[in-house]
């Protein structure tokens, strides 16, 4: 979580890491990840495991990960609007959550960088996914 502080992104106290876990921030944007949070990546905890990560992609992407949450091989990739994941939620193995699904079927806008497209993620306090 070293490298995390030294990017900007806000990690509560008591962090739980096992595995890789990988953190891409974009400059200018935003993650927050809250108290007590628990990651396990890579096999670390179960053999279908996948690697945790967390990328933004823009400067006004935000990731706000709520307290006592549990991310079990996760990927979270917020282009241009938020991703919010509330209080004492559990996502489990090799969930990937996205802000957009980064290009459009019709073939004459393929090469597009369309955020208007892009909505954000709400997830709620005591989910499971």
């Amino acid at each position: 979580m070293i490298k995390a502080k030294v990017y900007g992104v806000e990690v509560g106290k008591k962090p739980n890491i096992s595995g890789k876990f990988v953190i891409l921030k974009y400059p200018g944007s935003t993650i927050e990840i809250g108290h007590s949070f628990v990651c396990r990546s890579v096999e670390a905890s179960h053999p279908s495991c996948g690697l945790a990560r967390i990328k933004t992609l823009a400067p006004k992407a935000r990731v706000s990960i709520g307290n006592r949450v549990e991310m079990i091989g996760t990927s979270l990739t917020c282009r241009s609007t938020f991703i919010m994941i509330g209080d004492n939620s559990k996502i489990e193995s090799n969930c990937i959550i996205v802000d957009s699904d980064f290009h459009f079927t019709d073939p004459a806008r393929r090469t597009d960088f369309n955020e208007e497209e892009d909505d954000g993620v709400k997830i709620g306090r005591n989910v499971l996914i």
